[in-house]
C-alpha cells in the first residue's frame, strides 16, 4: 500500500508539476495574445489616424480645386469681358475710319471737281488770249 500511496504522490507531484506549467504555459500565452492584441489596436488606431488625415487632404484638395475652377471661371469671365469691349472698340474704330475715309473721299472729288472747273476756266481763258491775240495781230 506504500507504493501506491508513493505512486499516487508520485503522479499527484507530477501532475501537479504538469498543471503549473501548463498555468505558466496558460499565462504565456495569455500575455503574449494581449501583447499581440494590443500591438493590433496600436496598429488599428495609426491606421485611422492615416485614413482620418488623408480624408482631410482629400477634403482640403477638393476645396483647392473647387476654388481654383471658381477663380478659373471668374477670370475667363473678365478676359471674355476684356475682349468683348476690346472687339467693340474696334468695331466703333472702324466705323469712325471709315467715316474719315468717305468724308476725305468727297473732299477729293470736291477738288477734283474745282480742279476740273478751274482747268476749264483756264483753257477757256487761254483760248480767248489766243483769240485776242490773233485778232490783234
Amino acid at each position: 500500500m506504500r507504493k501506491l500511496q508513493d505512486s499516487a504522490a508520485k503522479e499527484i507531484i507530477d501532475l501537479t508539476t504538469e498543471i503549473n506549467q501548463l498555468k505558466k504555459d496558460m499565462m504565456l500565452l495569455q500575455t503574449n495574445s494581449q501583447k499581440a492584441i494590443d500591438d493590433r489596436t496600436n496598429e488599428i488606431r495609426k491606421l485611422d489616424t492615416i485614413i482620418a488625415t488623408l480624408k482631410a487632404n482629400i477634403v482640403e484638395e477638393i476645396k483647392l480645386k473647387e476654388s481654383s475652377m471658381e477663380e478659373k471661371a471668374r477670370l475667363e469671365k473678365a478676359l471674355q469681358m476684356k475682349i468683348d469691349q476690346l472687339t467693340q472698340d474696334i468695331s466703333v474704330a472702324q466705323k469712325n475710319a471709315i467715316m474719315v475715309v468717305n468724308e476725305k473721299n468727297m473732299e477729293i472729288d470736291r477738288l477734283d471737281t474745282r480742279i476740273k472747273e478751274l482747268t476749264s476756266a483756264v483753257q477757256a481763258e487761254t483760248a480767248l488770249k489766243l483769240q485776242s491775240t490773233k485778232e490783234t495781230v
